[in-house]
């Protein structure tokens, strides 16, 4: 009976003495169970990690496998970024807790906004509704206004508003205060009111008239001029109506000339003042004199859209009418003013300022960016600086470093921390900080190193080529030894873990053991197989397209009485024959496959 030193592979259930040749473990033969005790860092090649601070972070260092590294965080180290008021946040310490939290710049300004500001999206806007109400000082008081010039928001005074309302015709402003202007000959203002003056309508006023004619009131009431009578007649009412009729009786009349008739003119015929009898309403007499009296007119309802006012023609310096309507369009013809049926109006945009009961003010939200002169000086705001930790920053500053930090949180969702950093080195803690991950850790890019003396693994299993989708895809993967060119990997083409260079057992080396009590064929998974032939002869077949170098080692249990046959599943040959036989009791094969045929070891 013969004994064959084995070469190749080998698997074995219980502990194995060898004193001398090479040994290889199969994969995840060593587990934690039979290492003595945990590996010291002095073991190690690397027995510590460098923990560098990249940007936004402080601190970090070298720090020993076991120990602890210190990590701050510093936003010295972040880049710049614009400003997005809507969407964008902030770090801060909440004085309810002492906590650090973030808080959206929108949340910010609208906690800033105070009397006649409002915050919309991160941006402050004027707001008169949050003014208190005052009397109109018209003299002194100012408005806002958007300047037609460049577009901006300026104020300006009632007083000079008025003075532009007054830049038209027949209107004049003194303090605010709008006045209609009148030449005081022909019109003049009384009691606050317009009329015409006394003695004030002159005949170069009136309105022409063919010759001979003047105006009456004709059977409908309407003014109508009436036609010139024949020569020597002169008019006569007869209560209702006036003619043209020849004098008669005690007067007569030729060529133009009256002559009474001797002794007909009496005492009670003649009148003291003729022109005071004749004056009626709306006329005055003085001497003999009529004269226009706009205080003998009755008091009416004004009707800006259709009544009329009295006006001296500057055309022709003539007294004429002219519509309230009119008058008020006139008025509008200047800037930020309107007229409507002799009503008048200030236009406004309806955007940045709107007319609300009857007044004027500035719009909500109608204040924009464009329209501020310049930006909001940190001077004018109550908060003009923020604090995270213990870094005050103002405003429109930059701080790329930050201390007094207990904490940085993030909301549910992806972030990412140094994502600009580039090439350089992110260190997190101190040489003597720890630096624990509280869940899962993923390496996305390539890991180059860990700098430690002993690395401490709780997990039961490492997992290589995690996420193949087979096993060519996990082909190579595995373990190396930098330096000892030394590597444990798996061999998609041999369907094996592949050790690159001798294995020394110090401990012993245990194989799994197969036994087997009838006819099997066997696969690249057995090494050591025992035959019980107890119950007959037994057949073992070797399988085809075994890596190089696959051993097989078959043992007869001792019944002499049947045999082990060993055959090829294919055309291999074994040592030459087709098929070999362990007749005698305990007999045994070392066979190793050399990429072609079976070979007895």
């Amino acid at each position: 009976m013969a004994y064959k030193t084995i070469i190749g592979t080998m698997k074995t259930a219980g502990t194995l003495d060898i004193s001398a040749g090479d040994i290889d473990l199969a994969a995840g033969s060593v587990d934690n169970a039979d290492l003595a005790g945990s590996i010291a860092n002095s073991k190690l090649a690397n027995d510590s990690v460098t923990v560098t601070a990249g940007n936004g972070l402080s601190g970090g260092g070298e720090v020993v496998l076991g120990a602890a590294v210190s990590v701050a965080l510093d936003l010295n180290e972040l880049s710049a970024a614009a400003v997005d008021v809507a969407n964008d946040s902030l770090a801060l310490i909440d004085a309810t807790d002492n906590g650090s939290k973030k808080e959206s710049i929108a949340d910010l300004m609208t906690a800033v906004a105070g009397n006649g500001l409002s915050a919309a999206s991160g941006v402050l806007a004027l707001d008169a509704n949050e003014l208190s109400a005052a009397a109109v000082d018209r003299a002194n008081d100012s408005f806002v206004l958007i300047d037609a010039t460049d577009g901006s928001t300026k104020k300006e005074s009632i007083a000079d508003l008025a003075a532009a309302f007054a830049d038209g015709d027949g209107i004049e402003a003194s303090s605010g205060k709008l006045g209609v202007k009148v030449d005081d000959t022909g019109i003049e203002i009384n009691s606050d009111a317009l009329r015409l003056k006394d003695n004030g309508v002159t005949l170069a006023k009136m309105a022409g008239l063919a010759r001979g004619k003047f105006i009456y009131g004709d059977a409908s009431g309407d003014p109508a001029a009436l036609s010139v009578g024949s020569a020597h007649q002169f008019l006569q009412a007869d209560g209702t109506d006036l003619a043209w009729v020849s004098m008669s009786g005690d007067v007569t009349l030729a060529a133009g000339v009256a002559s009474i008739g001797a002794t007909k003119v009496t005492d009670a015929m003649m009148n003291d003042d003729v022109a005071t009898g004749l004056a009626g309403v709306g006329l005055s007499a003085a001497s003999g004199v009529l004269a226009l009296d706009l205080n003998e007119l009755s008091a009416a309802a004004v009707d800006r859209a259709n009544d009329s006012i009295v006006i001296i023609d500057a055309t022709d310096n003539s007294s004429k009418k002219e519509s309230i309507a009119d008058l008020a369009a006139a008025f509008a013809d200047g800037d930020g003013i309107e007229a409507a049926s002799g009503k008048l109006s200030v236009k406004v945009d309806d955007s940045s300022v709107e007319i609300n009961s009857d007044a004027l003010r500035v719009k909500a939200s109608g204040v924009t960016n464009a329209m501020l002169a310049g930006s909001i000086a940190n001077a004018k705001l109550a908060n003009s600086t923020i604090t995270v930790g213990s870094t005050s920053t103002s405003l429109g500053g930059t701080t790329t470093a930050f201390s007094g930090l207990t904490g940085l949180d993030f909301t549910a969702a992806n972030a990412s921390v140094a994502a600009s950093l580039g090439a350089n080195t992110l260190t997190l803690g101190g040489a003597t900080s720890t630096v624990k991950i509280a869940g899962d850790l993923e390496v996305v890019g390539t890991l180059n190193a860990v700098s430690s003396t002993e690395l401490l693994v709780e997990d039961l299993t490492i997992m290589c080529a995690s996420g193949s989708a087979n096993s060519s895809a996990a082909d190579g993967a595995g373990l190396k030894v930098d330096g000892a060119d030394a590597s444990f990997l798996w061999s998609h083409s041999d369907n094996a873990m592949k050790m690159g260079t001798d294995l020394y057992a110090a401990a012993g080396l245990t194989a799994r053991l197969h036994s087997l009590t009838g006819d099997d064929t066997l696969t690249q998974n057995h090494f050591l197989v025992k035959c019980d032939t107890s119950g007959g002869a037994i057949t073992v077949t070797l399988p085809s397209s075994m890596p190089t170098g696959k051993v097989f080692v078959i043992k007869q249990a001792g019944h002499a009485t049947n045999a082990v046959t060993i055959a090829t599943e294919g055309s291999e040959t074994i040592d030459g024959e087709t098929s070999i036989s362990l007749a005698s009791a305990y007999g045994a094969a070392n066979l190793m496959f050399d990429g072609s045929n079976y070979l007895v070891w």
